[in-house]
């Protein structure tokens, strides 16, 4: 049964009133840092990272497969490296809840190791954003993930 409700002369239904409550998941963005002091632990470029963020529920929020290839991270001045996460279409706030998980994935060519540190940033229609943060990550060929 859907409920109905007049505002001044304009007649709403709860469907309606919902989803303007419940915003819609826009766009995701991760930013990767190497720390000051720890470039030669940097990125290589033929090096990838693979990144999914999940709601409690296991629902799919974001994720972007071997991202940051040719880009090398070594700049010591905490220069950042963003990279766009592709979000599915519907997503509501409602729906990420109240934390979300964090994976990355590291896909080394050879013997590699990455330190970094990032920022994942959430953005919803109505301006809202949800942010996560991590510092002092390491990766390497014997440490393949990470999960927050």
């Amino acid at each position: 049964m859907t409920r109905r409700i007049f505002v001044g002369t304009a007649l709403l239904s709860s469907a309606a009133l919902s989803a303007a409550d419940d915003p819609k998941l826009t766009s995701a963005r991760i930013t990767f840092t190497v720390p000051k002091g720890d470039e030669k632990d940097a990125k290589e470029e033929d090096t990838q990272v693979s990144v999914t963020v999940k709601n409690k529920s296991d629902q799919m929020l974001a994720s972007k497969e071997r991202l940051g290839g040719g880009d090398l991270w070594e700049d010591a001045n905490e220069k950042g490296f963003s990279y766009d996460l592709t979000v599915p279409p519907g997503v509501t706030r409602s729906q990420v809840g109240d934390g979300f998980a964090l994976q990355i994935r590291f896909h080394p060519n050879g013997n590699d190791i990455i330190k970094f540190n990032y920022h994942l940033a959430l953005r919803f229609e109505d301006g809202q954003e949800l942010a996560k943060d991590g510092a002092g990550i390491v990766l390497s060929q014997f440490k393949l993930l990470y999960n927050n």
